[in-house]
């Protein structure tokens, strides 16, 4: 009689917690990515090694405007030095950020665009000099 019991309560205790039916269709659509606006670096590591400290970058901005441009305020080192345009390998899915300098050299380099405690960061990293060493830049939102 116990294991009737024990059964039943298992078959039961299954019935009403098994998932409802998915009402998702699967159809999401990955925002497009809108990084306009003015940057500033908060971290930056060379080679896996955190140097934020050594540079006062909390007057440098990077401005990267809607019409596909962008210009520095105060410029200190960054992965790219002159103003030019800039452009994503993808909007919606986008690894790449394009910078096309006046000198009409393009300099590709790694993107994402994490959400980090809350805010939009962007992070671009790349060899824009000397192949050894790979700075990895991390923005955040002048905004936010």
């Amino acid at each position: 009689m116990r294991k009737i019991f024990s059964l039943a309560a298992v078959t039961m205790l299954v019935l009403f917690t098994a998932c409802a039916p998915s009402t998702d269709t699967g159809d999401y659509n990955e925002p497009i990515k809108d990084i306009a606006g003015s940057w500033q670096v908060i971290k930056i590591e060379r080679n896996g090694e955190d140097i934020t400290t050594k540079v006062n970058f909390s007057q440098f901005r990077v401005n990267f405007l809607e019409d596909g441009t962008y210009i520095f305020e105060n410029y200190l080192p960054f992965v790219v030095s002159r103003p030019g345009t800039w452009s994503l390998d993808d909007k919606q899915y986008a690894f790449k950020i394009n910078f096309l300098s006046d000198s009409q050299d393009v300099t590709s380099l790694e993107f994402s665009y994490p959400i980090v405690d809350g805010k939009r960061q962007i992070q671009i990293s790349g060899s824009p000099g000397c192949s050894s060493n790979t700075y990895t830049y991390t923005l955040q939102s002048v905004s936010q």
